[in-house]
């Protein structure tokens, strides 16, 4: 195991543990064929979905994402882009647009980052009380203009 794939599961773990200290106000999912993944899907049976929230444990880059994931479709995004004001003012904050992938050119982010400090369990926790508020608000304002957003 190398020290991501460690830290990617003390981090899920905490993630769980502060979930059910919470009341679970929605559930993630981070294995994929009994391998833990580096994201996890929001309220989804399984990770990857062409379209998700989903969180983002970036080791190499010190930061957690949390991300609107659009895969391949340009309509749906350019859609919610162009209730952007709209959406910011709803989520009461200014996520960061992405309008290209890296690897895929037509996958589209909304993504909100927070710094976190790498093999430091406190840290985790903090970054992910901070986070639960977003997510949140994810799930509450993007639902009303993705349609089936938590679908199974």
């Amino acid at each position: 195991m190398t020290t991501a794939q460690f830290e990617q599961k003390r981090f899920w773990k905490a993630f769980e543990n502060i979930l059910m200290e919470n009341g679970e106000p929605f559930s993630i999912n981070y294995e994929m064929s009994g391998e833990v993944k580096f994201f996890a899907s929001v309220n989804k049976k399984r990770v990857r979905s062409p379209i998700m929230v989903s969180i983002d444990f970036l080791s190499r880059e010190k930061i957690v994402k949390l991300n609107l994931y659009i895969e391949n479709d340009v309509r749906l995004f350019n859609y919610i882009y162009s209730k952007k004001e709209q959406i910011e003012s709803e989520l009461g904050f200014k996520p960061e647009w992405i309008l290209s992938g890296t690897r895929n050119p037509n996958t589209r982010r909304v993504i909100k980052t927070f710094p976190v400090r790498i093999g430091d369990t406190e840290s985790y926790e903090c970054v992910i009380e901070n986070m639960l508020p977003c997510i949140v608000k994810y799930i509450s304002v993007f639902k009303k203009y993705v349609p089936n957003l938590f679908d199974y």
